[in-house]
């Protein structure tokens, strides 16, 4: 294996380090795979979804068929409120 740098928020970092360093390694695998070899999808991941997320994954898609949507910034800075709130992964 190749060792790969990248340069990360110091609170991402920190919580990454927590990790046991396999599930960090394998995990950042299965994402930079397909970027690496230039796939948007990867036709082998197999995703068993339950039917709650189903569900949830359908309502937002309804909601953006109706122009319900909020600009970029604003959903990344909730999500960044929400990312700094949680005290455990």
């Amino acid at each position: 294996m190749t060792a790969f740098t990248l340069n990360l928020p110091e609170e991402l970092a920190a919580r990454l380090a927590e990790l046991p360093k396999a599930e960090v390694d394998a995990y950042a695998a299965s994402v930079l795979t397909p970027l690496v070899n230039g796939d948007e999808e990867d036709d082998d991941l197999d995703l068993e979804l339950d039917d709650e997320t189903i569900a949830a994954i359908e309502e937002g898609l309804d909601d953006v068929e109706a122009g319900r949507t909020i600009p970029l910034e604003e959903a990344q800075a909730h999500f960044e409120a929400a990312f700094a709130a949680r005290t455990t992964w």
